[in-house]
């Protein structure tokens, strides 16, 4: 008898992140990130979520492209939102920041640049434990510099 393949998880458009459709580099290259840079600034909490969810999706796969989401100008207008107190957007825009942060020395300054101390240590008390979580992974890349002190 054959080995099983593999289990998959199907993704469908009601998942929640529908970037699966078409591959990351490709989103880049098509221009999607300065449009999700433009939709966190938009007013509409669920469109900054959203943007928000999609920079980081964008972002955590590799240095080159949490390159591109830092080019776009993401961080200037994710770090302020750090302190908005929608648990979802908050929890967004940590987890963002960690995953652009999480690549280099580089990123991690230009997150840590953005003005986002003492704010970010705030997240660490906030009663979701995701936030928790993405907040401490900023705070420990951002004081630590990967190695190097900041």
């Amino acid at each position: 008898m054959g080995a099983r393949p593999p289990h998959r998880t199907q993704h469908t458009p009601d998942s929640p992140s529908c970037a699966w459709l078409v591959p990351r580099p490709q989103v880049v290259d098509a221009g999607a990130v300065p449009l999700l840079v433009l939709c966190v600034q938009e007013p509409e909490l669920s469109l900054k979520r959203i943007a928000a969810s999609s920079l980081s999706d964008i972002a955590k796969h590799t240095p080159e492209l949490a390159q591109a989401v830092v080019d776009a100008g993401a961080v200037a207008y994710l770090a302020p939102l750090v302190i908005n107190q929608d648990a979802k957007l908050k929890r967004q825009v940590c987890c963002a920041l960690s995953q652009i942060a999480k690549h280099s020395v580089d990123l991690a300054e230009v997150v840590v640049g953005a003005e986002i101390f003492p704010k970010i240590l705030t997240c660490l008390k906030f009663p979701d434990e995701f936030v928790k979580k993405h907040a401490a992974t900023v705070v420990s890349l951002g004081t630590s510099g990967m190695g190097r002190p900041l």
